[in-house]
């Protein structure tokens, strides 16, 4: 009986391999809904960087759909790449085809990429539809005086080194740089 659901197990996680495996060459092979369930899929794993190089591809065969570019958006977002994140946010914006959830997503990676007068532009957009919303109301307040808010003694400069995968909880220790992250290293 043990070997059965042991069996049973093993089968089971061999069948996801070749949703986690080589991206390019699986999806090749499927048709155009296939690669949107499975960017859905990603996504709703929270493996955004799959599901990106996913709606990526879409987007390259039906460049106005405007559900995908949002998709995108968020994507982008939630790796924290507000630059990509805004791009594809205000690609959107160009349309006026979004929910206010996503003009406040696009406000504030406005604000990441310090596109203030911008930024402060779409939180009061997005006011207009949830005018008690006191996030955006203390984002418009902040951005009145937008020198404010950043400390300028630091300055945050992308490492030039090559990793496999995504990285999370840097840490200064030994005067050095520890952090988790995907991949083999």
């Amino acid at each position: 009986m043990g070997r059965i659901i042991t069996t049973l197990v093993l089968l089971f996680v061999l069948g996801q391999v070749p949703l986690y495996g080589q991206i390019g060459r699986y999806i090749a092979l499927r048709s155009e809904s296939s690669i949107r369930n499975h960017a859905e899929m990603y996504f709703e794993r929270q493996a955004y960087s799959h599901a990106a190089k996913l709606y990526q591809k879409i987007i390259r065969v039906h460049p106005e759909d405007q559900e995908v570019k949002l998709r995108l958006g968020d994507s982008y977002r939630l790796m924290r790449e507000p630059h990509n994140a805004a791009y594809w946010y205000g690609q959107v914006m160009k349309h006026d085809q979004t929910s206010s959830e996503h003009i406040f997503y696009y406000a504030s990676v406005l604000c990441a990429i310090k596109k203030y007068q911008l930024a402060k532009f779409w939180y009061i957009e997005y006011l207009k539809a949830h005018p008690n919303d006191q996030r955006a109301i203390a984002a418009v307040r902040s951005l009145n005086n937008p020198q404010l808010l950043f400390d300028d003694r630091f300055e945050v400069k992308q490492l030039s080194i090559e990793l496999p995968g995504a990285v999370f909880s840097p840490v200064i220790f030994d005067e050095g740089l520890v952090f988790v992250g995907e991949g083999n290293t």
